[in-house]
């Protein structure tokens, strides 16, 4: 019978998968990258400065055609004299995030994990502060923290590591705030929750998270901003194709969401349906907004999968009546709606 580390080999491209233990007290960051040279001198920089130690910072090279080798080649030598801290660079095709960060994880030897994007960065004591709380909670497989823009940072305030808990990882189903750099992960929850999906690139960090938190029982929440990220002149959605194909991605992330919890049987949990169904609403919505009436029609039908509520089912309809209309009629009922949404809430205020 095929082992599940050897079923996990087979969704990556790398045909393999992490070991499932780690060196004792090493920290792996994992930065994939892919012709950032500017953005990643700096967040490697951040990742350098880290108070704790040992770490290895590994960085996988998505296939860059710029001086990416030259950045990590630079760094590397600066650290060369230092046993605590190593930095190892892999280089790729052109494979997406999900593979990057699948192959830093295979490559990673440590028994914490932080996944960092290459235009974000590190306060200087996170991985002091988030190890030093799994390290006191050891029945938790993760902790999770808040980011803040970097564009409004203007040093790092104070941190009040007294507001950490620990509590249900069912807490945070679907929540927004697990993203890819906000927390550490215990290796065993990396090894258990299997690869990145390497076939979407929006909506991935959502589902990984899922998978993650369905793999634990418990998790620490600090409430304090340890990390940040930033905006940029880089690749965004900003065309309607470029949209249409990332949010055909998040409806597949949340179906994948939705069959994974399916399979643990985790579907009569509101903290989990409740918020997945969120997500695919907002879809919907944004399908129809850019007029792709097949993506929300899509996002729909997988929505009432879901075990959801009556309330939530009738906005289904509602939306499937809407998604019918001529083109370019529901932005203009949707804009409608907003006004008069905002302007009831508005006497809802002034009235209180």
């Amino acid at each position: 019978m095929e082992s599940v580390s050897d079923q996990f080999a087979r969704q990556t491209h790398h045909g393999a998968w992490m070991a499932p233990r780690g060196e004792s007290g090493l920290a792996s960051i994992i930065i994939p990258t892919f012709n950032r040279e500017k953005l990643l001198d700096e967040t490697l920089a951040s990742a350098i400065a880290q108070t704790y130690r040992p770490i290895e910072i590994i960085v996988v090279d998505d296939g860059s055609t710029d001086n990416t080798p030259s950045v990590v080649d630079r760094w590397g030598q600066s650290c060369g004299g230092h046993s605590d801290i190593a930095i190892r660079y892999f280089h790729q095709s052109n494979w997406g995030v999900g593979s990057a960060r699948n192959r830093g994880l295979i490559e990673s030897r440590g028994e914490f994990i932080q996944f960092l994007d290459s235009d974000d960065i590190l306060h200087p004591r996170k991985l002091e502060i988030h190890i030093g709380l799994l390290q006191r909670y050891p029945g938790s497989g993760y902790i999770l923290g808040h980011m803040t823009r970097l564009e409004g940072l203007n040093g790092w305030p104070p941190i009040s590591v007294e507001r950490a808990k620990l509590t249900d990882a069912a807490d945070f189903y679907c929540s927004p705030l697990v993203l890819t750099m906000v927390g550490v992960y215990r290796r065993a929850t990396c090894h258990a929750a299997g690869p990145w999906s390497e076939d979407i690139s929006l909506g991935e960090d959502e589902e990984y998270g899922l998978r993650a938190l369905l793999s634990i029982s418990k998790l620490v929440y600090l409430p304090e901003n340890l990390c940040a990220f930033r905006d940029h002149a880089g690749p965004r959605l900003t065309d309607v194709q470029k949209v249409r194909r990332g949010l055909d991605h998040a409806v597949h992330a949340y179906r994948r969401m939705a069959m994974v919890a399916a399979s643990l049987g985790r579907m009569d949990d509101p903290r989990l349906v409740t918020p997945l169904a969120q997500r695919m609403t907002g879809v919907i919505v944004s399908a129809m907004e850019i007029g792709c009436p097949d993506l929300a029609n899509e996002a729909i039908q997988a929505c009432r999968k879901l075990p959801v509520k009556f309330s939530r089912r009738l906005r289904l309809a509602i939306y499937q009546m809407l998604n019918s209309l001529p083109p370019g009629m529901f932005p203009k009922i949707w804009s409608v709606w907003l006004k008069i949404r905002r302007s009831l809430l508005g006497k809802t205020k002034r009235a209180a």
